[in-house]
């Protein structure tokens, strides 16, 4: 109240949110404006590096192979495909040279249906198409999409997958990420000509299904930036209509850099944003205040 002195915490606001007010009406020098508390977590808004470039898709409704055009990637891009085919656990799919297969799933009953993830690391020189290989002939989707940003020395954080029958609802498992500003992956696949609607919250990369046969397949995949490490939740697609076998797979990329870290509200926030934009700010927490009158 007036005529007491103030808490050295409150004061401590005073100067700390004076400094900053001054900072950010110092012009577009500074590039961006910013706050800070002085209690709690404060969040960079930041969603690391990744982005999703493109991605291309291919169908079959009864080959040995199927081909996909390369959607564009430059070097050190990394380059993440699915293939979903009417193949049951002893088939096999060989992918393109250079691939490597992240994991596999395959149905347990129901119609036979396995849906297998690769991930690449683009070069220089990319062909202009990929091929995948079947052991016999099968109704076939897939899709390649292209991501920068990613830390090409260990691009894929974790993954998971699953399969259910009978159902609409293609469930892709949790994950647990280890690295803030991960980009989560959802890929969905069934045993059905039909449309599949992405997860809620996350943004849809592709969607495609063979022609109408009894060798039905169709692939989906969408995104969704994880600010924070964690446990990412189970995320569940739907498809128009059922589907005998459906297999949901998650995956998890790495950022190159992860978002500036949830920091203190003790003057790191206004000091990194400041150093962001080659600004030095000097920060003296006021611990006293002249008596108000």
């Amino acid at each position: 109240m007036f005529g007491s002195r103030p808490r050295p915490g409150f004061a401590a606001r005073i100067a700390f949110i004076g400094i900053a007010l001054f900072a950010v009406s110092a012009g577009p020098a500074f590039g961006r404006a910013f706050m800070a508390e002085e209690q709690g977590n404060v969040s960079s808004g930041g969603q690391g590096t990744i982005t999703v470039k493109g991605s291309t898709t291919a169908r079959t409704s009864r080959a040995n192979s199927l081909t996909v055009a390369q959607p564009g990637a430059v070097q050190d891009d990394v380059l993440v495909a699915v293939v979903t085919a009417r193949l049951s656990p002893g088939g096999s799919i060989t992918g393109p040279s250079g691939w490597t297969l992240i994991r596999r799933d395959s149905n347990i009953g129901g119609a036979a249906l396995s849906q297998a993830l690769y991930f690449k690391v683009a070069s220089a020189f990319e062909p202009s198409s990929y091929t995948w290989r079947f052991s016999s002939a099968v109704g076939a989707t897939a899709g390649v999409t292209d991501f920068a940003g990613v830390d090409t020395s260990a691009p894929i954080e974790t993954a998971a997958g699953l399969y259910s029958a009978n159902t609409k609802l293609i469930a892709a498992p949790s994950l647990t990420t280890w690295v803030d500003g991960s980009l989560v992956l959802g890929w969905y696949g069934n045993s059905a000509d039909n449309a599949v609607a992405p997860p809620s919250g996350m943004s849809e990369s592709f969607d495609v299904s063979t022609a109408q046969s009894n060798q039905a397949s169709t692939s989906e995949s969408a995104s969704e930036y994880q600010e924070n490490r964690g446990p990412t939740g189970y995320r569940v697609a739907m498809g128009s209509s059922k589907a005998k076998s459906t297999i949901g797979q998650s995956v998890a990329l790495t950022p190159l850099e992860p978002p500036p870290a949830y920091r203190r509200g003790d003057g790191s926030a206004l000091l990194r944003r400041a150093s962001e934009s080659k600004l030095s700010v000097e920060i003296r927490e006021a611990r006293t205040m002249p008596r108000i009158n």
